[in-house]
Protein backbone atom coordinates (compact mmCIF):
# COMPACT_ATOMS: atom_id res chain seq x y z
CA UNK A 1 0.00 0.00 0.00
CA UNK A 2 2.85 2.38 0.77
CA UNK A 3 4.24 2.03 -2.75
CA UNK A 4 0.76 2.48 -4.22
CA UNK A 5 0.19 5.66 -2.18
CA UNK A 6 3.53 7.00 -3.39
CA UNK A 7 2.50 6.28 -6.99
CA UNK A 8 -0.88 7.98 -6.42
CA UNK A 9 0.88 11.02 -4.96
CA UNK A 10 3.26 11.25 -7.91
CA UNK A 11 0.53 10.76 -10.48
CA UNK A 12 -2.20 12.97 -9.01
CA UNK A 13 -0.19 15.34 -6.78
CA UNK A 14 -2.38 14.50 -3.78
CA UNK A 15 -1.31 13.77 -0.22
CA UNK A 16 -2.63 10.89 1.90
CA UNK A 17 -5.53 12.90 3.34
CA UNK A 18 -7.25 13.86 0.06
CA UNK A 19 -6.61 10.37 -1.33
CA UNK A 20 -8.24 8.71 1.70
CA UNK A 21 -11.17 11.14 1.67
CA UNK A 22 -11.77 10.66 -2.05
CA UNK A 23 -11.48 6.87 -1.71
CA UNK A 24 -13.84 6.71 1.28
CA UNK A 25 -16.45 8.89 -0.41
CA UNK A 26 -16.26 6.85 -3.63
CA UNK A 27 -16.67 3.65 -1.60
CA UNK A 28 -19.62 5.14 0.32
CA UNK A 29 -21.18 6.23 -3.01
CA UNK A 30 -20.82 2.67 -4.34
CA UNK A 31 -22.65 1.40 -1.24
CA UNK A 32 -25.42 4.02 -1.74
CA UNK A 33 -24.60 5.88 1.48
CA UNK A 34 -26.26 9.31 1.21
CA UNK A 35 -24.13 12.44 0.89
CA UNK A 36 -26.45 14.48 3.11
CA UNK A 37 -26.12 12.62 6.41
CA UNK A 38 -26.63 14.54 9.64
CA UNK A 39 -23.29 15.39 11.20
CA UNK A 40 -23.17 14.64 14.93
CA UNK A 41 -21.81 17.19 17.37
CA UNK A 42 -18.22 16.43 18.46
CA UNK A 43 -19.36 15.35 21.93
CA UNK A 44 -21.82 12.87 20.40
CA UNK A 45 -19.26 11.13 18.19
CA UNK A 46 -18.07 7.68 19.23
CA UNK A 47 -14.68 7.64 20.90
CA UNK A 48 -11.95 5.77 19.09
CA UNK A 49 -9.20 4.00 20.98
CA UNK A 50 -5.94 5.87 21.32
CA UNK A 51 -3.11 4.66 19.07
CA UNK A 52 -0.79 2.03 20.48
CA UNK A 53 2.23 3.51 22.21
CA UNK A 54 5.28 2.62 20.09
CA UNK A 55 7.56 2.65 23.16
CA UNK A 56 5.57 -0.09 24.86
CA UNK A 57 7.24 -3.46 25.17
CA UNK A 58 6.03 -6.03 22.71
CA UNK A 59 5.30 -9.64 23.53
CA UNK A 60 8.06 -10.76 21.21
CA UNK A 61 11.02 -12.56 22.74
CA UNK A 62 13.67 -10.23 24.14
CA UNK A 63 15.67 -8.62 21.35
CA UNK A 64 13.32 -9.80 18.59
CA UNK A 65 11.06 -7.21 16.99
CA UNK A 66 8.47 -7.96 14.40
CA UNK A 67 8.41 -5.54 11.51
CA UNK A 68 5.18 -3.58 11.51
CA UNK A 69 3.70 -1.99 8.40
CA UNK A 70 3.96 1.80 8.26
CA UNK A 71 0.93 3.66 9.56
CA UNK A 72 -0.70 6.36 7.45
CA UNK A 73 -2.67 8.84 9.50
CA UNK A 74 -5.23 11.23 8.09
CA UNK A 75 -7.89 13.47 9.57
CA UNK A 76 -11.39 13.19 8.13
CA UNK A 77 -13.84 16.02 7.63
CA UNK A 78 -17.11 15.60 9.59
CA UNK A 79 -19.21 14.50 6.60
CA UNK A 80 -16.70 11.84 5.50
CA UNK A 81 -16.51 10.65 9.11
CA UNK A 82 -20.32 10.37 9.23
CA UNK A 83 -20.26 8.42 5.96
CA UNK A 84 -17.51 6.14 7.32
CA UNK A 85 -19.74 5.43 10.33
CA UNK A 86 -22.64 4.63 7.98
CA UNK A 87 -20.40 2.23 5.99
CA UNK A 88 -19.37 0.59 9.28
CA UNK A 89 -23.04 0.14 10.25
CA UNK A 90 -23.82 -1.25 6.79
CA UNK A 91 -20.87 -3.66 6.45
CA UNK A 92 -19.86 -4.43 10.02
CA UNK A 93 -16.21 -3.92 9.04
CA UNK A 94 -13.96 -1.84 11.27
CA UNK A 95 -12.64 1.57 10.18
CA UNK A 96 -9.17 0.29 9.28
CA UNK A 97 -10.58 -2.44 7.06
CA UNK A 98 -13.02 -0.01 5.42
CA UNK A 99 -10.24 2.47 4.66
CA UNK A 100 -7.98 -0.25 3.24
CA UNK A 101 -10.81 -1.64 1.08
CA UNK A 102 -11.71 1.86 -0.14
CA UNK A 103 -8.07 2.60 -0.98
CA UNK A 104 -7.64 -0.69 -2.84
CA UNK A 105 -10.78 -0.07 -4.92
CA UNK A 106 -9.86 3.59 -5.59
CA UNK A 107 -6.32 2.70 -6.65
CA UNK A 108 -7.47 -0.16 -8.85
CA UNK A 109 -9.88 2.18 -10.63
CA UNK A 110 -7.05 4.68 -11.11
CA UNK A 111 -4.83 1.97 -12.61
CA UNK A 112 -2.43 1.78 -9.67
CA UNK A 113 -1.68 -1.89 -9.23
CA UNK A 114 -0.24 -3.51 -6.12
CA UNK A 115 3.11 -5.22 -6.12
CA UNK A 116 2.17 -7.62 -3.34
CA UNK A 117 5.52 -7.03 -1.62
CA UNK A 118 4.44 -4.84 1.28
CA UNK A 119 1.51 -3.58 3.22
CA UNK A 120 0.55 -0.43 4.98
CA UNK A 121 -2.25 0.23 7.31
CA UNK A 122 -4.25 3.42 7.19
CA UNK A 123 -5.45 5.04 10.34
CA UNK A 124 -7.96 7.85 10.55
CA UNK A 125 -9.15 10.34 13.07
CA UNK A 126 -12.12 12.62 13.13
Amino acid sequence: MNARLTTAHQRFHLGPQPIVIEALNAYADALDVPRDLPIPHPEDRPRRAAPVNQDRRSRSPRGVRREEPPKIGTRLDPLTDARLTAVWELTGDGPERIVNTALNVWMSRKGIRGSGTGTASASISA
